[in-house]
């Protein structure tokens, strides 16, 4: 609610992220953070945003006070903000720690194959039975077939893993502005 409400202000006042962090003395990304509800500014911190913008707390919050709200107040408001905020990022930092150890053990088993298939490779090469010269040829081909498809699959997964990554990453960074 707060992160959407400053966004909305913000711009229909005409500010920049930068300038108006210039205003209320903090760095460009933390206006970021809060649009994003990342993270939420302090009672004090608020107070300059609402002047800057020249509008009420109550409104940046979304919320209805009496006219002589106090910091209080405000400071329990963003405290439950902020509460929400954590346990959001508590779930987000889950998954995606369930979505690398996936990622991980997918590239294992990948490498294993490889190694398996070089071996079965190196293992045709250096067989010194009696075989026709045919079936040495199809072994190693169907070997060099059984490698390369191995290796396909590995950067197939790889590149479908980066471009879901960065997909991800531009959803995020699209709120930046």
């Amino acid at each position: 609610m707060f992160n959407e409400n400053l966004k909305n202000v913000r711009k229909s006042k005409g500010f920049t992220q930068a300038e108006l962090a210039v205003k209320v003395n903090v760095v460009r990304q933390t206006v970021s953070k809060w649009e994003k509800g990342l993270s939420v500014p302090d009672a004090d911190t608020l107070q300059k945003i609402a002047e800057v913008l020249e509008i009420e707390v109550s409104q940046l919050l979304g919320a209805e006070f009496p006219k002589e709200e106090s910091k209080n107040e405000i400071a329990e408001q963003l405290a439950r903000i902020n509460e929400q905020m954590a346990m959001k990022n508590r779930r987000s930092s889950r998954i995606w720690k369930t979505v690398g150890i996936v990622f991980l053990v997918i590239v294992v088993i990948n490498a294993l194959l490889v190694i398996i298939g070089f071996g079965a490779f190196s293992s045709n090469k250096s067989s010194k039975t009696e075989e026709s010269d045919k079936d040495k040829d199809t072994r190693s081909t169907v070997t060099i077939v059984t490698v390369a498809a191995i290796l396909l699959a590995g950067v197939l997964i790889t590149l479908i893993a980066i471009y879901f990554r960065k997909k991800s990453g531009k959803s995020k960074n699209s709120d930046n502005q």
